[in-house]
């Protein structure tokens, strides 16, 4: 399962077509690494799937027992009021056949606001521990896709909203911040396009895998800041200078430290 995420993170998300910041691939790998770590159950589902992009990289997470749900409007395109994307079934499925074969998803052919939490729930066959949100980008189907979202989690989940800070659609970020106003999951990461929440309980588990993954790593930069009265970690590329590189490299750390004794 391992082996194929990291397949699919090194090159073939490349070739699925759709709108996705590499980075955000490490950062959920990192989160699902929590969640094995800390036994925490689920499947993984997403509204917006389009042709698979963010999808697969969710289904190749999946253990045993665990299945994956799809929601998305695909040829009923007058349901896609806003244009926000235009999904296509039969791209879909032989992206996933391509390169999540073993991992057959749930697909359900619906505008999400008319399903409720009972309902995904039976379709994932659990509640939810990863959940995408990147449907129809109005306010008002953003915070109810949210709110039906965060009734689905399960205790540990994660909820990662798109486009929340996209200039193009403003919509997405006026309905974040009206389901951050009374809804009960907070953001924890900002980063990649992506915004990622989960129960408060749960922010400082997930900040701290967060934060060792950057400092590990020359790809990701982070700082702190505060979004809708919340400690968020930013997340960005950012340039590195020599010594910082030189920091990160594990030979040459070896090197400094003979040297300087």
């Amino acid at each position: 399962m391992k082996q194929s995420f990291g397949l699919y993170r090194a090159a073939g998300h490349r070739f699925v077509e759709g709108w996705l910041e590499p980075e955000v691939l490490d950062i959920v790998h990192t989160l699902d690494s929590v969640q094995h770590r800390s036994e925490i159950p689920g499947g993984v589902a997403e509204i917006g799937v389009h042709h698979g992009k963010f999808f697969i990289a969710l289904q190749l997470l999946l253990r045993d027992e665990q299945s994956a749900l799809a929601i998305d409007v695909f040829g009923d395109q007058h349901l896609n009021v806003d244009e926000s994307g235009e999904g296509d079934r039969d791209k879909f499925l032989a992206n996933t056949q391509r390169w999540a074969s073993t991992n057959k998803p749930v697909v359900h052919q619906a505008d999400s606001t008319t399903l409720d939490s009972a309902a995904v729930k039976t379709l994932v066959g659990s509640p939810v521990r990863l959940f995408s949100v990147d449907g129809g980008h109005t306010e008002e189907i953003v915070c109810s896709d949210m709110t039906l979202a965060e009734a689905c989690l399960t205790p540990g989940g994660v909820v990662i909203a798109d486009d929340v800070f996209n200039e193009r659609w403003p919509g997405v970020s006026v309905g974040t911040l009206r389901y951050l106003e009374n809804g009960g999951l907070a953001p924890f990461a900002i980063g990649f396009n992506k915004v990622f929440l989960t129960q408060p309980e749960y922010i400082g588990l997930f900040q701290q895998a967060i934060e060792h993954k950057c400092d590990s790593t020359v790809r990701i930069a982070l700082e702190y800041s505060i979004y809708a009265g919340h400690k968020v970690a930013l997340l960005f590329r950012a340039p590195r200078t020599p010594r910082q590189l030189l920091r990160k490299n594990r030979v040459a750390r070896m090197i400094y430290f003979r040297l300087k004794k």
